[in-house]
């Protein structure tokens, strides 16, 4: 493993977690997955209808690309439709649904068809969404990768506890996964290990 930036400490205690055997400390409710349907329901962006005739296309053995694209385009325009809060919320929706159905679906076995069917066409309307640029942070100024040279400064050995960890559920609180937060936090930790 090569980490250019991080203590000793650091490293140690980011990898112990995972060094043995990980456990939810409760079970993960895939209740979850349906509160966030039901939200996105809310906001009246596509029907059932809609949703099992893009199913219908994508599942389809010849499949044409081309003919996802009108239900698709149908629910992006009534997306644009909505006042901006309700856009961004509703984009939030969308990709928790889909970041939650992702993992959950690994760990439980869902018996309802329509949850799957729900994320393949969200999985799809995510990428139809217009990439929102205020959003963005750019790093290009703050990393000259030619003059990048590497100076080893040291190779150690760094040993892990056999220790088992536990880990509480993940809960949703409405607010999206990833945050600008979390990008200024690693630039700020970047700006002051140099």
């Amino acid at each position: 493993m090569l980490d250019f930036v991080n203590k000793i400490e650091t490293i140690q205690q980011s990898f112990q977690d995972f060094y043995q055997t990980t456990i939810l400390s409760e079970d993960t409710d895939p209740n979850l997955v349906y509160d966030i349907l039901d939200k996105i329901r809310h906001y009246n962006l596509f029907t059932d209808e809609e949703i099992t005739h893009w199913n219908s296309i994508y599942f389809s053995e010849n499949r044409d690309d081309s003919l996802l694209q009108p239900d698709l385009n149908t629910v992006l325009e009534r997306w644009r439709g909505l006042s901006d809060e309700d856009r961004d919320e509703s984009r939030t929706l969308f990709s928790n649904y889909c970041k939650s159905y992702g993992y959950i679906s690994m760990i439980h076995q869902f018996d309802n068809v329509e949850l799957e069917k729900h994320y393949c066409f969200f999985e799809f309307l995510r990428k139809k969404f217009p990439v929102d640029r205020q959003d963005r942070i750019d790093v290009s100024d703050l990393v000259d990768l030619e003059s990048l040279t590497l100076d080893v400064r040291g190779q150690l050995n760094i040993s892990l506890e056999p220790d088992d960890t536990m880990f509480d559920s993940p809960k949703y609180d409405g607010k999206p996964f990833d945050t600008e937060e979390d990008y200024e936090s690693i630039i700020r930790n970047y700006k002051s290990n140099q």
